[in-house]
């Protein structure tokens, strides 16, 4: 599966700027690297990013560039919650997903990501049994 990494800043382009864009791509890669998905590019920007986003997520289907769109967090694709629902409705339209690595959020059907609040196994063997 094919992943496209969003990274994105709000302040200027400048050094301290650039370190964050690449910390930002630096985990997601490792995120990838973790699920088994293949990094097949990555978009930087800087400031409020609605414009790229817009073309990102266009483009990349109508080329089928990637199969999940991936950042850091859902602070990074923009502050309007109505805006990011539209948006991953309309890739999954498109049979394409949204990943959200530190919400621990995905809506692609094929990325099943473990929450950090459910129990794993060996600690539900572990607890009592309702």
């Amino acid at each position: 599966m094919r992943a496209w990494l969003y990274c994105r800043v709000t302040n200027g382009w400048d050094a301290d700027s650039r370190d964050h864009l690449a910390l930002q791509k630096a985990e997601l890669e490792r995120f990838c690297a973790e699920q088994g998905l293949t990094v097949a590019g990555a978009t930087m920007v800087t400031g409020s990013g609605k414009k790229e986003l817009q073309e990102l997520v266009r483009s990349g289907v109508d080329q089928d560039a990637y199969d999940v769109l991936v950042g850091v967090s859902a602070t990074r694709f923009g502050g309007d919650i109505l805006s990011l629902l539209q948006m991953g409705k309309a890739l999954a339209e498109q049979g394409k997903g949204l990943c959200m690595v530190r919400e621990n959020i995905s809506t692609h059907p094929d990325i099943v990501l473990q929450s950090v609040s459910e129990p794993s196994e060996s600690q539900e063997m572990r607890g009592l049994s309702l």
